[in-house]
């Protein structure tokens, strides 16, 4: 029994919601974004909107995540300068994320689906991993281009209207996760605290290591520090402004998680005495 948002979230038994894709059994390699391994210990992600906060992200303690997204969509970059400083991110810093947010799933990117490809092809060379909407047309491409590289992708999911039944997002996840290398990600709107108790059933009941979820909105807010608590192996914070409505800036979702996840505060602390200034 887990009380959630003051909804109480029964577990009997083994989790039986999602079945674990094809490849992905419990004695294979985790999944790993770069360099960076994703499991047990929450990973935080850190967003990126605006063209000179890219640019300034030049010493480890400046970072206080464990991985960069990186929104294309909001910085809208002119040329390839995006490029040097991803290069220069995955090199001193942590793994990269590129993302470029369709407007219909909560980003700025209002142009054809299809100008996107060339962004996400050079993302692929360059960077650790990309992010896509499931519902794109430029999935199929994505995955086979991220694949022949060795590459992650998040195949993302954003309800902005509210939060589906448990059944019908178990079903979205299990298609979500029918590729390999890849890493779901689910964000619905909170609208109440059953809401709440719908995703964290859906972090319980999903085979660990390749799911992310959060909520959305204000309600929404405290799930980025409790679902991965429960499970939930990426979770979102800015570095200049919000990327989603909820999101809570990306120090404060750090310092939250080393209250309450002891396997994140020992991998911070260990993290901050081994990066130099």
């Amino acid at each position: 029994m887990l009380s959630v948002g003051g909804a109480v979230v029964w577990m009997e038994g083994p989790a039986a919601g999602v079945a674990a894709p094809p490849g992905n059994r419990d004695d294979e390699e985790p999944m790993k974004i770069g360099g960076l391994t994703l499991g047990s210990i929450p990973r935080v992600v850190g967003t990126v909107c605006r063209r000179e906060t890219l640019r300034g992200l030049t010493s480890r303690n400046s970072v206080p995540c464990d991985a960069v997204e990186i929104r294309l969509d909001r910085i809208r970059p002119r040329n390839d300068e995006w490029l040097a400083w991803c290069r220069a991110i995955e090199k001193n810093l942590c793994p990269a994320i590129v993302t470029v947010r369709l407007a219909a799933e909560g980003g700025e990117w209002k142009d054809a689906d299809a100008g996107r490809e060339s962004l996400f092809a050079a993302a692929l060379e360059w960077t650790s991993a990309v992010d896509i909407e499931f519902r794109s047309p430029l999935r199929h491409g994505i995955l086979a281009a991220a694949k022949a590289q060795r590459k992650l992708v998040i195949l993302s999911h954003h309800d902005f209207e509210g939060t589906p039944p448990l059944a019908t997002l178990e079903r979205l996840v299990n298609d979500m996760l029918g590729s390999q290398a890849v890493i779901a990600k689910v964000a619905t709107m909170i609208q109440s605290e059953s809401d709440v108790r719908i995703l964290a059933e859906l972090v319980l009941r999903t085979q660990p290591g390749r799911l992310c979820v959060m909520g959305m909105g204000p309600l929404g807010a405290g799930t980025r520090v409790l679902f991965p608590c429960l499970g939930s192996v990426l979770t979102y914070g800015y570095l200049d402004d919000a990327g989603a409505p909820g999101q809570m800036d990306c120090g404060s979702l750090v310092e939250l998680l080393r209250r309450l996840h002891p396997g994140f505060a020992r991998q911070f602390a260990a993290r901050r005495e081994a990066s130099p200034p």
